[in-house]
């Protein structure tokens, strides 16, 4: 029986089964990892192709035999990545027939062949469907994963050829036991697992450098200002968000801000309803306090509510800048 070396916090049903599927040497032909941003798709999407190709006899992946050291330098001539250029919207058919031209090919070190497709649902129509074909036909021992945050965006001839596989949020003794292996301060490790939100992308950068998460508690502190600020304030705040239109940087950034600021008024809607105990940001317990006296609970819903509508929002063609202000003008 083979024995992995794969560092994920959580998931343990969904990194059994995956582990199961190597053992046995029978992959599905398409699988898609879905669910929010930081809960580790990519990190075990990564693993699980290493894993597949890796030619050790030892822990897989090992990450010293050639087919791990030509994934790390991404230059695996069997694996083809397609992703969405950061100047686009979407991930083009253009990109697509590239690479579907490069998956039929015969495999050249007798592997598998493996397409990795991030952000998929960001793929146009036409790339969509420029996949269907090759999906329903697969040559050889072809493995798709496709991952994606929303199924929505994916369309329905798409998803009834993929085995879905779900991630949730990490529950916190999780999160912990990992901090706490990495020789971390038990006072620092239930900070982070709080901030997680069981989301653990969003902590790990700062669990190691503690400069980032000094930084990082500046940031967030300063975002609570600006939104506890005075009309004026929170206007120019708005500007400033959206002072590149509505250019990708400048949604990217706004996404960012929304985000943040939906996690800071889900804490004041806590102490509204004495549950300080579960906030995540506790280094803002007595501004967070003082935030929640000047609302009801029914406002700070609303607020909470017309954050993250704003935050979908971004996905369509919206005035960035008319968007922020209408929000930011309702506190």
């Amino acid at each position: 029986m083979s024995s992995f070396n794969w560092p994920v916090i959580g998931h343990q049903r969904i990194v059994s089964y995956l582990q199961s599927v190597i053992e046995r040497q029978a992959p599905n032909h398409a699988y898609l990892f879905y669910g929010a941003p930081g809960l580790g798709k990519n990190l075990v999407a990564d693993l699980f192709v290493k894993s597949l190709l890796c030619q050790s006899a030892g822990p897989k992946p090992c990450n010293t035999c050639s087919h791990c050291r030509e994934l790390e330098r991404g230059i695996h001539p069997d694996v083809v990545f397609v992703t969405k250029e950061d100047d686009q919207k979407n991930i083009s058919v253009e990109a697509v027939r590239e690479a579907r031209s490069k998956i039929q090919n015969s495999s050249l070190l007798n592997s598998y062949k493996i397409m990795l497709i991030r952000e998929a649902d960001t793929l146009s129509l036409g790339a969509s469907n420029a996949l269907l074909k090759i999906l329903e036909e697969p040559v050889g021992q072809t493995v798709f994963i496709f991952i994606a945050e929303d199924l929505k965006f994916l369309p329905q001839t798409l998803l009834s050829r993929l085995q879905a596989i779900k991630f949730l949020p990490v529950n916190h003794e999780d999160l912990e036991h990992h901090f706490l292996s990495l020789g971390l301060e038990r006072s620092l490790v239930y900070e982070l697992a709080h901030l997680s939100l069981g989301f653990p992308g969003r902590v790990l950068p700062l669990a190691s450098h503690p400069k980032k998460f000094n930084e990082y508690k500046e940031k967030v502190t300063d975002i609570f200002e600006k939104v506890s600020g005075n009309t004026v304030a929170r206007l120019k705040l708005a500007e400033e968000l959206a002072s590149q239109n509505n250019s990708e940087l400048a949604k990217t950034n706004a996404r960012q801000f929304l985000t943040s600021l939906s996690a800071l008024l889900r804490d004041v809607l806590l102490f509204k309803n004495a549950c300080a105990h579960k906030i995540t940001h506790r280094w803002l317990t007595d501004e967070l306090s003082v935030f929640a006296s000047h609302y009801s609970a029914r406002q700070l819903a609303k607020i909470l509510a017309d954050t993250r509508l704003t935050l979908r929002s971004l996905d369509q063609n919206v005035n960035l800048r008319l968007a922020l202000e209408n929000l930011l003008l309702a506190f």
